[in-house]
């Protein structure tokens, strides 16, 4: 593999680190709206719109980096290791605040006054083959 490739393939994986840091800048923003209580129904929307959008992205990550892994000599797989797992903590990291957030809306939505029966029954969420949530807003 040529060098111009092996560097259009970096230039991948920086694309996809901005886009896992667009979605950290994302979930500040949300947390403060939701706190807010700032648009609450449409930021719940679009924050498992994007969820669902970022967990997509670790495939297409590992896709990138394997390719540039298996290039890569043998005195330099270290720093391709270390950046696979700095991607991989922040990329959690993100999808973690992520449903901390979702689970603290569905929660609050539950503590606010909502019929006992229709708490339970949006707790009653799919989890789909990602773990993305499906919630019903009322």
């Amino acid at each position: 593999m040529s060098d111009e490739e092996i560097s259009k393939l970096n230039r991948k994986t920086g694309a996809i680190k901005t886009k896992i840091t667009s979605f950290a800048t994302f979930l500040t923003e949300m947390k403060c709206d939701l706190e807010a209580n700032v648009n609450v129904s449409e930021n719940i929307e679009k924050l498992i719109t994007k969820l669902e959008k970022q967990e997509s992205l670790w495939v297409e990550f590992e896709t990138v980096q394997m390719e540039i892994e298996y290039v890569t000599p043998e005195e330099r797989i270290g720093e391709q290791y270390q950046i696979r797992e700095t991607y991989y903590n922040d990329y959690t990291k993100g999808l973690a605040q992520a449903k901390v957030l979702l689970n603290s809306y569905d929660e609050n939505r539950c503590n606010k006054g909502s019929v006992a029966s229709e708490c339970v029954e949006s707790r009653n969420c799919s989890v789909t083959e990602n773990s993305v949530r499906e919630i019903r807003l009322l």
